[in-house]
């Protein structure tokens, strides 16, 4: 397996609607806090209060696997790979055996899925995919059911599938309508739709979409918030594909700043971050200041050390879908 990074993805929303509430034997303030830090970037805390809070021995096989879920998730979002597909594993063996195949189970399927789709192991993916969707319809839980149809757009976009990837986006807003979705929610739709004019070459509407989905997340969220510094990069991307260059430099170092408050200098959404930004600077002529900029990135991506990011290759453009570069 060879990780990766991908900044022309989706905004990678956390599954966090199964997860909103604590188990009822758990030390509330534990768990709460972790779903806290995990929505605000703060991956390596919540991983460390975390691992402590899947030890509590009082805790049900069902709860255990819900607080396993985020930790893999925590890894995940760290570059973590090897410990994210153990913990992932852990916990829906936890929700098999009590037999509870409930939205935990399908949130887990869903955020299972979006790690292996960055690990590239794209028919794995689909599998889990489908799994929570048969779990979200049985529950008839159209708001799942919104998210499952985005990320198999997703998929269908790293397969080259644009016609049924506009399908499932359709069917995600539809979904979305019904579970009278909030605004962060449809702001990864428009995220995923953007991800699609680009990849077939319309980068004006990619840039249109993108800037609905940040102005989405900067209502709901606020400006100091991870998936919203997430979005300015990724808005920055395709308005330099669009040849808006002084608006894709400004929107990069926001999207730089915020991930840097939130997340940190070490979070592979940050480094990825970085290595965009030196492409926006190469190609604008600033190469000293370009060269600097990824020679620090990679020298950090290199001492992450196989804790973090073991055999991993953070590419700035993406998987198959190259942008037009």
């Amino acid at each position: 397996m060879k990780p990766f990074v991908s900044l022309f993805v989706s905004l990678v929303f956390i599954c966090l609607s199964s997860f909103a509430q604590a188990p009822a034997s758990a030390p509330q303030s534990h768990f709460n806090t972790s779903v806290d830090l995990v929505k605000h970037g703060k991956f390596s805390l919540a991983a460390s209060v975390l691992e402590k809070e899947v030890q509590v021995p009082i805790l049900t096989g069902v709860e255990r696997g819900r607080v396993c879920a985020l930790l893999a998730y925590t890894y995940k979002q760290q570059g973590r790979f090897d410990l994210a597909e153990k913990a992932f594993n852990h916990a829906l063996r936890l929700m098999e055996k009590a037999g509870d195949l409930s939205n935990d189970y399908a949130a887990t399927l869903d955020l299972y899925a979006s790690m292996l789709m960055t690990t590239g192991e794209l028919d794995t993916a689909a599998k889990a995919l489908g799994e929570a969707t048969h779990v979200y319809e049985r529950l008839e839980n159209h708001r799942g059911l919104s998210q499952i149809h985005t990320h198999n757009a997703e998929l269908l976009i790293e397969r080259h599938k644009y016609k049924q990837a506009e399908k499932r986006l359709a069917e995600a807003r539809a979904e979305a309508l019904l579970a009278n979705a909030s605004f962060t929610a449809l702001s990864e739709i428009d995220a995923t739709t953007g991800w699609l004019a680009i990849a077939t070459g319309r980068y004006s509407d990619g840039v249109a979409a993108y800037s609905a989905a940040l102005e989405k997340c900067r209502g709901e969220l606020g400006e100091g918030n991870a998936i919203t510094g997430w979005s300015y990069l990724l808005l920055g991307k395709a308005q330099r594909l669009n040849h808006n260059v002084l608006e894709a430099k400004s929107d990069m170092q926001k999207g730089l700043a915020i991930l840097k408050m939130t997340e940190g200098t070490n979070s592979l959404r940050y480094l990825a971050g970085e290595l965009a930004y030196s492409e926006l600077l190469e190609r604008a002529g600033s190469h000293a200041e370009a060269a600097r900029i990824n020679s620090d990135a990679n020298t950090t991506i290199r001492n992450m050390g196989s804790s973090h990011c073991a055999q991993c290759t953070v590419s700035v453009w993406g998987l198959r879908h190259q942008g037009g570069l």
